[in-house]
């Protein structure tokens, strides 16, 4: 059980194996903001964007920009399902702005300004960059509800090589593992004493 005090700051949580709405479904999401009375909001870090590259949004937003194999290949990923055309960038802290969300007790921020766009095309960005069109948001303490009906577990996982690596397919099954988690173990059930 998650009480309403507890942070989820700073952590992973992962989809249950049985939570079949497909914009969730085997999905990993970056805890960003958790406050009881505003609610909360993370990114999907696992499920990748198929129908636009950096370099066309870098296009669409008048960013100038030479074309090269590292900013063809910068994924942009499918951040949740609220407000989609909105790009939010999770990073490393060796970049900050005025406007970096600074989340506590990590070395992660999260960055929503168009310079961050303009950094990471100039070479000057943060070591570690995921690029989300959306996010996931829920009202405060419907996350809890949904923990404690067994759709979500969460784990505190810090290795930046595992969240920002882009091994899609993997990358559910890998933070399992890294939370000393095994599908054999993890139950359908919800569990209440």
């Amino acid at each position: 059980m998650i009480p309403s005090s507890a942070s989820l700051l700073g952590q992973c949580l992962m989809a249950m194996p049985h939570l079949d709405d497909p914009r969730f479904a085997k999905s990993v999401i970056y805890m960003c903001v958790h406050d009881a009375d505003s609610g909360s909001m993370g990114l999907i870090l696992n499920k990748p964007v198929t129908n636009v590259t950096f370099q066309d949004l870098l296009k669409q937003a008048d960013i100038p920009h030479r074309a090269s194999l590292s900013l063809a290949t910068t994924p942009v990923i499918y951040g949740g399902p609220m407000d989609p055309h909105r790009g939010f960038v999770l990073h490393s802290l060796d970049y900050e702005s005025e406007e970096t969300l600074i989340i506590p007790d990590t070395s992660l921020g999260l960055t929503t300004t168009l310079e961050i766009l303009k950094a990471h095309a100039d070479g000057a960005g943060p070591r570690h960059f995921l690029l989300a069109l959306g996010y996931a948001g829920w009202e405060p303490l419907q996350l809890e509800k949904e923990i404690l009906e067994n759709q979500w577990i969460h784990a505190n996982i810090t290795d930046t090589d595992l969240l920002f690596h882009t091994r899609w397919a993997t990358k559910w099954q890998d933070c399992l593992n890294a939370a000393g988690l095994s599908l054999d173990t993890l139950s359908g059930q919800a569990g209440h004493a």
